[in-house]
């Protein structure tokens, strides 16, 4: 039976908040550093004025995600890999109260906290940057919509990748899958209609749905791993 402590669920949270923020601040910097360096690469991520904002939000998400998957790599990698083992062994033996679907919900919430700070940084530089009444709309629809479709599509893997397995071969199939179904579609779609591929992956509606599967299987499977993991 799956429970959810509130209280617990809390003092977790501000623990795995404060373990991973410096790393977040060290790549955090990292990228405005690149920025600095680099100006012109901000001009992938201008905001024009167009008739459907909503498809051209997606694409600077997808600009974006790339970035931020740097970021919620390193992370994820520091929360749930082996090196993880014996903090999460100790946890579980010595704190009674804890159990592992609180441990399991709060790494989650932690690299989602991170991940969504860190796209609205980004996004708001985007913003200011930017001229013209669209601003405003792509920071709305960019922040509450677009940053959870690529947390579920691009992140939500890496807690199943980067934790020990306990069926190699089923790992493999998940990600071979992952990526080759999208593929098949792209291939697919393109042989009946040219037209098609653009419409299917130009705008979040369709990726929304993938995300969202996506997510439920991936953290299913890094559940399933974590909950009959040996501690011991």
């Amino acid at each position: 039976m799956f429970r959810f402590e509130k209280p617990i669920f809390l003092k977790l949270y501000r623990y795995y908040i404060k373990k991973i923020f410096f790393t977040w601040l060290l790549l955090l910097a990292l990228a405005l550093l690149i920025v600095i360096i680099n100006p012109n690469i901000l001009k992938v991520f201008e905001i024009k004025e167009a008739k459907n904002i909503w498809n051209r939000s997606w694409w600077i998400s997808l600009a974006k995600a790339g970035l931020l998957l740097i970021m919620s790599s390193n992370l994820i990698y520091a929360l749930v890999s082996k090196e993880q083992k014996r903090e999460d062994a100790s946890v579980l033996t010595f704190t009674s109260p804890i159990n592992r679907q609180n441990i399991f919900l709060t790494k989650i919430a932690s690299c989602f906290t991170y991940y969504w700070v860190s796209n609205l940084l980004f996004s708001l530089l985007i913003v200011f940057l930017s001229a013209g009444s669209s601003g405003l709309y792509f920071l709305l629809f960019d922040s509450f919509f677009l940053t959870l479709i690529t947390f579920l599509l691009f992140s939500t893997p890496l807690f199943y990748l980067y934790f020990p397995a306990r069926s190699p071969k089923l790992k493999f199939l998940a990600f071979f899958l992952y990526f080759a179904f999208p593929l098949l579609v792209f291939i697919a779609t393109f042989m009946v209609n040219r037209d098609l591929p653009p419409k299917i992956f130009g705008s979040p509606w369709i990726p929304a749905l993938y995300s969202l599967f996506t997510g439920v299987i991936f953290l299913y499977l890094y559940w399933d791993s974590f909950s009959q993991h040996d501690y011991t």
